[in-house]
């Protein structure tokens, strides 16, 4: 799917939201983001956030409470979720399963991968709001707008 946004022939579907005009792509994510809208949302008293089940409700909870049911087997260190401690071990099991197809290097973790992916397609997703620049991460995005305000 993310192959076929480098195809210039190819049409992107773009979702709306009618309440809060936030675009998706995927229509999977616009609908789970529009029940937030039609009441079928599980709200957290502490910090507001909605959710789209109980289950992730009792698991977002647990970052309020910082109970950390999965425990790292090797280091010791805890985490809310089941699939963060998976991705942790590999830094002990240096299990790389995320290959880039145009170069050599693997991933732990499918994110670095696709930020990686940026590299060899020079997709920049996250502008500065001042000066236009790209940026292939939030991150590198944020630490641009300090500099700019400092």
């Amino acid at each position: 799917m993310h192959m076929k946004k480098h195809d210039p022939d190819h049409v992107q579907l773009v979702y709306k939201c009618e309440h809060c005009l936030k675009l998706f792509c995927s229509p999977y994510q616009y609908k789970k983001h529009l029940r937030r809208h039609e009441g079928d949302a599980w709200i957290c008293d502490t910090c507001g956030k909605a959710l789209t089940s109980k289950n992730g409700l009792v698991q977002h909870k647990m970052v309020h409470s910082g109970e950390k049911r999965y425990v790292c087997h090797v280091c010791g260190k805890g985490f809310v979720r089941a699939d963060a401690l998976k991705v942790h071990v590999r830094v002990h099991t240096k299990k790389k399963p995320y290959k880039c197809s145009l170069c050599e290097k693997s991933f732990t973790q499918r994110t670095s991968l696709v930020i990686h992916m940026r590299v060899h397609t020079g997709e920049k997703p996250y502008s500065c709001d001042v000066c236009n620049k790209g940026f292939i991460t939030k991150t590198i995005l944020k630490n641009h707008r300090c500099m700019v305000k400092s």
